[in-house]
């Protein structure tokens, strides 16, 4: 799995987990990058292993190859969306790997109704995300530099709908990991107010399950945390990992 790394390897490292297709999610973090080492794996579907197709498991291993290959006693996680689902496999089969952990919008409790609904929407608006300009859009609210938003065009170019209704299908949920109760590093949970209603009963789920796991629901927030006002998120990253 191909990855990003800014910051120094002597300083304690976070695994950032990007949104679905978005390996960008987290570029208002990257200042972080002066205390902690910041690597950004590219997530199987998107980016720069857009050919490759996205699958929980797998996707989980190639996190986990690249955590052992920088040969540290722990790393910490941070987590958006699709990438947030996936430190849930990861704490509950590694958790000797991992110091802490942040999750943001993690979208774990599901129904089967709302996992068909947003898998043909996301079928049907598959086309729109090959128009530039809408990228481009997207992009720079998201707060991408010149560089940052001319790989994301070319990104989203290789995406394949197959790996977009894959995020939705072959993402997390609670209720097959029964273990996560016993989890015992600390959490912290985020999602926004005006998210989905099973987006805010994943995380206060995941709270009412796990005593390691704190909740924060914020007001005025929607699917946006890292990047609606990256000085309020950045201080919780710092002080969390402290």
């Amino acid at each position: 799995m191909y990855y990003e790394e800014y910051g120094s390897r002597n300083l304690p490292t976070l695994i950032m987990l990007h949104g679905a297709g978005l390996v960008h999610s987290f570029v208002k973090q990257y200042t972080l990058s002066d205390r902690f080492h910041i690597v950004v794996p590219h997530l199987y579907g998107g980016g720069r292993e857009s050919d490759t197709l996205f699958r929980s498991d797998e996707t989980v291993n190639g996190i986990v190859e690249i955590i052992r290959s920088l040969s540290k006693d722990k790393v910490s996680l941070v987590g958006f969306s699709i990438g947030a689902q996936l430190i849930i496999p990861i704490v509950c089969r590694y958790e000797q790997l991992i110091d802490k952990a942040i999750l943001a919008s993690p979208w774990v409790c599901k129904t089967e109704k709302t996992v068909k609904f947003y898998s043909r929407l996301t079928a049907y608006t598959y086309p729109f995300t090959k128009i530039k300009f809408l990228i481009k859009l997207q992009s720079k609210l998201v707060g991408l530099n010149k560089t940052q938003l001319d790989e994301c065009v070319e990104y989203y170019q290789k995406m394949k709908k197959e790996n977009l209704v894959a995020y939705i299908k072959e993402g997390i949920d609670i209720s097959t990991y029964p273990e996560f109760t016993d989890v015992k590093i600390p959490m912290l949970v985020l999602a926004g107010e005006k998210e989905d209603c099973e987006m805010i009963n994943s995380v206060n789920y995941l709270g009412e399950i796990n005593p390691n796991c704190k909740v924060e629901i914020w007001e005025k927030y929607r699917h946006d945390i890292p990047f609606k006002n990256p000085k309020k998120f950045n201080m919780v990253i710092v002080d969390f990992f402290k």
